[in-house]
């Protein structure tokens, strides 16, 4: 009787340590799913106008990015990296990224009833930028930034035709690439753990 007693004692243990360990892998994956698929958007936001993200956390404190979109400045493609300062569910955080936009053809620029066209040239450039990221549900993220964009390249619309007035111009100019960021960024993380998966001072993710 004694030993029954025992096996059912010890098959109640085992179900509630497995039963344990599902919880707490349930609450891993949602904590720190280390893929990301988001959508991105801001004047001179490094994946452009409207963008796709996808980011990889490579450790509790780094984020690998990278991404496409399109803007003023033509296709948008780059690469990036957020070092988290410390990554808790709101967290500031530093980045930077490295783009390049294929500029555009015969672009209309329109301001106070004047219309010019312009080509805007391609180019490259490299994106600092500081922010803060804030957890939403399970696994979800906000990062809002501000930064600027150092062109690699000139700066200087090309007038092709229409009105050149000093406005219009520097509309034009203000399209290509480089200049003054401001950024909002949404990314849904899923699959697996981060490299580091225990909770430790940096707070969790």
């Amino acid at each position: 009787m004694k030993l029954k007693i025992k096996c059912k004692l010890l098959v109640v243990a085992i179900f509630m340590l497995l039963s344990t360990s599902y919880i707490n892998a349930q609450e891993d994956f949602y904590q720190h799913g280390n893929i990301g698929l988001g959508a991105t958007t801001g004047m001179q936001n490094p994946y452009g106008l409207f963008g796709l993200e996808i980011s990889y956390l490579f450790s509790d404190i780094l984020d690998l990015n990278a991404g496409v979109g399109v803007g003023f400045s033509g296709v948008k493609t780059g690469v990036g990296l957020r070092i988290f300062l410390p990554n808790k569910d709101v967290s500031p955080y530093l980045g930077a990224n490295f783009i390049y936009a294929t500029g555009g053809k015969e672009i209309e620029v329109r301001r106070g009833g004047e219309t010019g066209y312009f080509d805007i040239p391609k180019g490259s450039a490299i994106h600092v930028k500081g922010g803060v990221k804030i957890r939403f549900f399970f696994d979800q993220w906000l990062y809002l930034s501000g930064g600027y964009a150092f062109s690699r390249n000139d700066k200087e619309a090309e007038f092709l035709y229409g009105s050149d007035s000093e406005k219009i111009q520097n509309f034009a100019n203000f399209s290509t690439i480089g200049g003054v960021q401001a950024s909002a960024t949404f990314i849904f993380k899923f699959f697996g753990n981060k490299a580091n998966s225990k909770k430790s001072s940096w707070g969790q993710d």
